[in-house]
């Protein structure tokens, strides 16, 4: 068995891959979607003050895991979520527990930085606009006011946190293989290979799907399927 530790993007929670567990079970891989305070299961919980408080929460779950078996294990993160998993497969690795491999998907190399800071100050409907042009709210969130509040909220705070990430002068590589995932209609992010160079001490390949930015949960499945079936084919 491996696990597969999975960090959700900006405004998601566990819940976005909940619906994957039964399916990665039946390969063997134990889907472990990580919940950050505020949302979910944790809605009581204040949010993060910054960055480092978020990625250190999460650790203290994961080491829950890493300390009880030596399962091999694995991360997955989209969007503001491969940001914090290519930290959180640092810091364990740093305490030697060494992932199988990474899968960075919707998201910008950490050099490059994080600014959403026109976004968690701006109203909520130019923020409404952003994210109808990123194509990943359902309408019916977009069209129920209570609800796209609710959610927003959420967003704007993750926003937040994430303008506190502080930009390293030099990115040590993670020492496990490394799956890039694109969208080709990503209007956040391009798949720019050379943009990814050094940070893996192992191998790193960028790897191209059909969709927005949020590709990831497309109902054919695809993106889903490659990092079930990569898994699958090297660890099981």
């Amino acid at each position: 068995m491996i696990r597969l530790f999975c960090v959700p993007y900006a405004g998601g929670s566990a819940l976005v891959y909940k619906p994957w567990i039964a399916d990665f079970q039946r390969q063997g891989i134990e889907l472990i979607p990580l919940e950050m305070k505020g949302r979910g299961s944790r809605i009581t919980e204040s949010f993060y003050a910054d960055f480092e408080e978020a990625k250190e929460d999460l650790l203290q779950m994961i080491y829950q895991y890493l300390e009880e078996s030596n399962h091999p294990f694995a991360f997955l993160g989209h969007s503001m979520g491969s940001l914090l998993a290519y930290e959180l497969a640092l810091s364990v690795s740093e305490k030697g527990f060494i992932p199988s491999h990474l899968f960075l998907s919707g998201g910008q190399p950490p050099h490059s930085g994080w600014n959403h800071n026109s976004y968690y100050h701006s109203s909520d409907q130019l923020l409404k606009e952003h994210l109808l042009h990123l194509g990943g709210m359902p309408d019916i969130i977009m069209n129920n006011e209570s609800l796209y509040h609710y959610f927003v909220h959420i967003i704007k705070e993750d926003y937040r946190i994430m303008d506190t990430y502080i930009v390293r002068k030099s990115y040590p590589m993670v020492p496990c293989e490394i799956s890039v995932l694109c969208g080709d209609q990503d209007v956040c992010v391009k798949c720019d290979n050379s943009q990814w160079t050094g940070y893996s001490s192992k191998s790193l390949n960028v790897h191209t799907f059909e969709g927005n930015h949020f590709f990831l949960f497309r109902s054919d499945g695809k993106a889903k399927d490659f990092i079930k079936s990569r898994l699958s084919k090297i660890y099981i």
